[in-house]
């Protein structure tokens, strides 16, 4: 891949090396300023400039041999290699969808309605010989537990194996490296040691990743007190283990705005803020939910049955109030079945809440 002082120094010359340029279609030409299409004139053939640096490095596709994709490597503006595992079937329409992902990339692309056409042309026709399994789920991407996916892309374990979807956000942007596992000992593990409070909760994210290889359902845990006893700064030390501050969501969600949050959170923690936020109504059936890691069955647009959300996750909440408390809010009492599988913990009077 290119730095930034590469791309300074090389001209615009076609770059032939087998391996950047494997199945570039006829037509098209990968040079050090990006990609270039042939166009008829008048007065011959010419190359005219079509987009900033771009590559398909493979063609992903699922275990039975469907779901295709392109994997797409961009260069941005400052020289950092992105990488996006595009699905297929979004060249099924204008290609508007995957331009304005590229581009919120760092991809540049010619403007002009000619030049739209054939970026679609190029992405579509540019075939590899490499070749990947595509993965549907964050986290253990099955249940072999042989490939673990995070949310910036990066596949920990197997090779070959890539996360393909169409948009991914939320806690999946905010799970991205700073820093290398030294520095995270020092500026917050060392921090914990002697607060039982933080120790429990900092160890209860490394716990995620053990529930699949162990077949076990996720659970968790739910800091109850009152305002400015610590519980906020809890999660925040806790999201330090996957990512930025971000990656620690909230309570104010529908169910199923939560069920897509717990599936991108699959094999990992699930942190969730303010259990005062979700409606009473929804509070018991959302922690059964999101402990028994199953989503609601959905028709898809043809009435047929699409596959359920799933995943395995370990949850640490906090509040002001317990679960049991939220629920009688609407005049019902909480089941045993939701007290384990969110067990209340008091956050005061303690030395560090």
């Amino acid at each position: 891949m290119f730095d930034g002082a590469d791309i300074e120094e090389l001209t615009a010359e076609p770059l032939a090396a087998a391996a950047v340029t494997d199945g570039l279609p006829f037509g098209f030409s990968l040079r050090a300023d990006g990609v270039y299409r042939q166009v008829e004139s008048d007065d011959g053939a010419r190359w005219l400039w079509l987009c900033s640096l771009l590559r398909v490095l493979a063609l992903p596709r699922d275990g039975a041999g469907l779901n295709w994709g392109r994997l797409i490597e961009v260069t941005d503006p400052d020289g950092r290699a992105h990488r996006w595992a595009m699905p297929m079937a979004l060249l099924a329409g204008d290609g508007t969808e995957v331009r304005a992902t590229l581009l919120g990339m760092g991809l540049r692309i010619a403007t002009d309605k000619y030049s739209r056409a054939a970026f679609s042309e190029l992405i579509a026709t540019w075939t590899p010989t490499a070749r990947a399994r595509t993965a549907d789920r964050l986290g253990w991407t099955d249940e072999t537990c042989t490939a673990f996916a995070l949310g910036d892309g990066r596949v920990i374990g197997a090779t070959g194996v890539v996360y393909q979807c169409e948009h991914t956000g939320g806690a999946a942007s905010a799970m991205t490296a700073l820093g290398d596992l030294a520095q995270w000992r020092e500026t917050v593990a060392a921090l914990c040691v002697g607060n039982p409070m933080m120790i429990f909760s900092v160890s209860t994210a490394f716990a995620g990743p053990l529930l699949e290889p162990l077949s076990i359902e996720g659970g968790g845990f739910h800091w109850r007190g009152r305002s400015s006893s610590g519980k906020s700064t809890l999660l925040r030390t806790t999201a330090s283990v996957y990512g930025a501050p971000e990656f620690k969501q909230s309570w104010r969600a529908t169910a199923n705005g939560l069920e897509g949050v717990a599936a991108i959170c699959n094999g990992s923690i699930l942190l969730l803020d303010e259990l005062a936020e979700i409606s009473a109504r929804e509070a018991g059936a959302t922690a059964y939910m999101l402990a028994n890691g199953c989503g609601k069955a959905r028709a898809n647009s043809s009435g047929g049955a699409r596959a359920s959300k799933r995943w395995r996750v370990m949850i640490l909440s906090s509040g002001e109030i317990s679960l049991a408390d939220k629920i009688a809010e609407v005049g019902e009492r909480a089941k045993a079945g939701q007290a384990v599988r969110l067990m209340d913990i008091p956050a005061d009077d303690r030395p560090f809440g």
